[in-house]
């Protein structure tokens, strides 16, 4: 061969085919799907063949046969270098041997001669690769023991399975079985069947996404597979409040518990049993509880309006009225509130939410659009199972449980516990939405930052307080035979100059008729002779007035008491003094806590005010009034307290394109 320096390589049997045979050239073995356990294990095993197999070739010592004496030589020689080895590669020792009667136990499990040379057959029977010690899990079950014509059978019977007909394992097998009717005629000593065990395997194999949707709707799929969301960016306290009702799982007794204590058995039995109303509001960026009540009636405006106005006050002399040991400092102006179009959060909530300076949205038909509220109903699931009385879905699960008689706390008992469980429990329990921190923690955290100034007693009074248009006299304003007056009479003749005889509105709070608020009509605000404002303050001179509500004005009358009790026939519940009858002094207390209980919405309250008017127009007759207003000297104009500013549109107003749904809907399952 021409050229400097050329060398040739040569190999001997490089072609031979029992050479390839014997070793491969590139070992492609993977043993990265182990785990830590069989790792050791098969490097513990390579390890003692790669040592036998240098041995043998090491021409400087004796050399060792394959037999038992050379094996358990060899044995000897390595058990101590070998477990120094093992110690070295992976930190550890090699476990125990096993425990035998007659004779004592290994250090470490070395090989005896027999089980080293199966190790050796092993190691050469697959060809001298890593992976010769691998697990062979392929080779377990019997995946694929079942008849091709069984097999085609079973493939047809899965794709009925990933239908929204639901096919359950017996309706399975019978269609296996018809399919395989015509082959069997021909094997009736040994006909094609499957197992249920074998079939339940095969459907276990199947994509679990593609089985629900198939069998639930792609919503539900997409709904149960994807990632946990974690809701819209709320970072501040308030940002936004998601309120909804909840009917109990739970009957309870429509009595003061008092009066319950002291009835005998013949008497108890009569007393009715009712599934009361939740209304709650929680915060989303704390998951704080900041509104509560319970109603034994149907959600209305009344009884959203009393969660929307205890988010504005602190409630803790409330928690700590009912026994609580932790406060519940949880209140303020709230931005956006988060409701369902059900008939509890439409006009009459709507317009206090507008008049409290917040703005309200009601989401798409979807509730996991307010799903911090949506899955804070299952810890009340949790809560109604500590007491008798439990109502169930359905008639299958109650059994034969008496549900209605089993009822143990009255309403008043019920409203307690569940005020101490929010407080003393929820809110300090960890939960998985704030990493681990409680509600009350994160409030405390997030509060610090700074809050805005909570709403003052007159602006609660305009934001919550009934509208009533009454006309103006020389003697005052008269409602509901009370009379009142401005401190300073000049200013009520000048504005009675302006108004003449047209109606003004009066802002009424029902849990304090000592005085009303007068909102200025549009020809006044403005005037020279007007101070700037947008209500002025009228006080009562009935000294009756301080110790009587709203409600007990009305109820007073028969009238009324009449047209409520019309009313209740008809489904239509009135309750002029809220859940009153069926506390003992908790009530009392949340006046006190100036969290009063709303029992009748504004169109209810017109109603009543339309049957007075037209009962006191046909008794006296037709009103002649005065051609001119006459002049009432005086120098003051009143006190000014409140001006009634709309709320910035903040885009919350606007129809939704797709059109709210008339009811509440509820998607939380069962608890956790």
């Amino acid at each position: 061969m021409a050229g400097p320096n050329v060398r040739m390589r040569v190999d001997r049997e490089y072609w031979s085919s029992s050479l390839a045979m014997m070793r491969l050239r590139h070992d492609n073995s993977n043993v990265k799907g182990l785990g830590k356990a069989a790792l050791q294990t098969v490097e513990w095993k390579l390890q003692w063949v790669r040592r036998f197999m240098l041995r043998r070739v090491d021409l400087t010592r004796e050399q060792v046969k394959l037999t038992e004496e050379g094996l358990t030589q060899f044995i000897a020689e390595e058990r101590d270098s070998m477990d120094r080895w093992f110690l070295d590669t992976f930190g550890e020792r090699r476990r125990p041997g096993r425990i035998y009667k007659d004779r004592d136990r290994k250090d470490f499990d070395y090989p005896s001669w027999s089980t080293l040379y199966k190790w050796l057959a092993i190691w050469h029977a697959e060809h001298e690769r890593d992976d010769a010690f691998n697990p062979k899990y392929k080779n377990c079950g019997n995946r694929d023991q079942l008849h091709p014509l069984v097999s085609d059978a079973v493939k047809k019977a899965l794709d009925y399975y990933r239908t929204p007909l639901k096919l359950k394992i017996k309706d399975l097998q019978k269609f296996i079985e018809r399919e395989l009717e015509a082959v069997n005629r021909d094997r009736r000593d040994n006909p094609l069947k499957v197992s249920d065990k074998a079939l339940r395997r095969r459907i276990g194999e199947l994509d679990p996404f593609l089985v629900m949707a198939g069998r639930d709707g792609l919503d539900r799929a997409l709904r149960a597979f994807a990632l946990s969301g974690v809701g819209l960016p709320v970072t501040r306290p308030l940002e936004r409040i998601e309120m909804d009702d909840w009917e109990f799982d739970l009957h309870a007794l429509v009595v003061k518990s008092k009066a319950w204590r002291a009835m005998d058995p013949a008497k108890r039995k009569a007393v009715p049993r009712v599934r009361c109303t939740l209304t709650v509001a929680i915060d989303v960026a704390t998951r704080a509880v900041v509104g509560l009540n319970v109603t034994t009636g149907s959600p209305s405006g009344a009884t959203s309006k009393t969660v929307l106005r205890s988010t504005c006050v602190d409630q803790t002399p409330l928690a700590k009225y009912l026994g609580c040991l932790s406060d519940w400092p949880m209140f303020g102006r709230g931005e956006y509130f988060a409701t369902d179009g059900g008939p509890a959060f439409r006009e009459e909530f709507q317009m206090a939410v507008r008049r409290s300076r917040a703005g309200h949205t009601v989401p798409d038909q979807d509730p996991r659009m307010r799903g911090t509220v949506e899955s804070f109903f299952r810890r009340f699931k949790v809560f109604c199972r500590n007491f008798s009385g439990q109502a169930f879905a359905n008639v299958v699960e109650r059994g034969d449980y008496q549900a209605e008689k089993a009822a143990s706390l009255t309403v008043e008992e019920l409203y307690a516990l569940l005020i101490r469980y929010v407080v003393d429990v929820y809110h300090h329990a960890e939960h998985r939405g704030l990493e681990g921190s409680s509600p009350y923690a994160t409030w405390r955290r997030l509060a610090a930052d700074g809050l805005e100034p909570p709403h003052s007693d007159m602006e609660l009074k305009v934001a919550f307080g009934y509208r009533v248009n009454r006309t103006m006299s020389r003697e005052g304003i008269r409602l509901f035979d009370l009379r009142y007056l401005v401190s300073d009479k000049n200013a009520y003749g000048e504005l009675l100059k302006i108004v003449g005889n047209a109606k003004v509105e009066i802002v009424v709070d029902p849990f304090d008729m000592t005085s009303i608020l007068l909102k200025l009509p549009k020809r006044a605000i403005g005037d020279p002779r007007m101070p700037d404002g947008d209500f002025m303050v009228l006080r009562t001179v009935d000294d009756v007035a301080k110790d009587q509500t709203l409600g007990d004005i009305l109820a007073a009358r028969e009238d009324v008491r009449e047209f409520v009790e019309a009313e209740r026939k008809e489904g239509r519940e009135i309750r002029l003094k809220g859940e009153a009858e069926l506390f003992e002094k908790g009530l009392e207390a949340m006046r006190r806590a100036n969290i009063p209980v709303y029992g009748f919405t504004q169109g209810q309250l017109d109603a009543m005010l339309n049957l007075k008017d037209r009962k006191s127009l046909a008794a006296t007759g037709k009103v002649k009034h005065s051609a001119t207003p006459t002049t009432v000297e005086s120098e003051s104009y009143g006190e000014i307290v409140a001006s009634e500013t709309k709320a910035p549109d903040k885009g919350t107003r606007k129809k939704p394109r797709s059109r709210s749904y008339g009811g509440s809907i509820n998607t939380y399952g069962e608890d956790e």
